[in-house]
């Protein structure tokens, strides 16, 4: 179980950080010519490791159904701006709400560590 959450943890640093970065304008260069290029590998990680959870039964907490809705919402998101379906001017509410969702997903996934006795880091 631990290596799920630390997996999913590091997934949703990632995705964060490439909001962040998004958002922020902060981004390279190279990074802002292809937005996203670590969205899809990090989102894809994330949904595999929300799969392994709720393989384990955990998703009957509130807890881990916050986490499993935010990451929808972020594998979603993470999606659409892979693929181009967001108008440039979406974009960076796309990467706000995939901020948010990060966030949310962490907050989540800290309150099922401590339910379970695991470390996520």
């Amino acid at each position: 179980m631990q290596s799920v959450f630390q997996q999913l943890a590091q997934s949703l640093t990632m995705l964060s950080s490439e909001a962040e970065l998004m958002l922020g304008g902060k981004a390279s260069e190279s990074v802002a010519q292809t937005p996203g290029m670590w969205l899809r590998p990090n989102a894809r990680q994330a949904e595999a490791a929300m799969h392994r959870l709720r393989e384990l039964h955990l998703a009957q907490t509130p807890a881990a159904t916050e986490l499993s809705q935010s990451l929808t919402v972020l594998v979603l998101v993470a999606d659409m701006l892979v693929q181009g379906q967001l108008a440039a001017a979406g974009e960076l509410d796309s990467y706000d709400l995939l901020r948010r969702n990060a966030e949310r997903a962490v907050k989540s996934l800290d309150e099922l560590c401590a339910q379970y006795g695991a470390d996520a880091q």
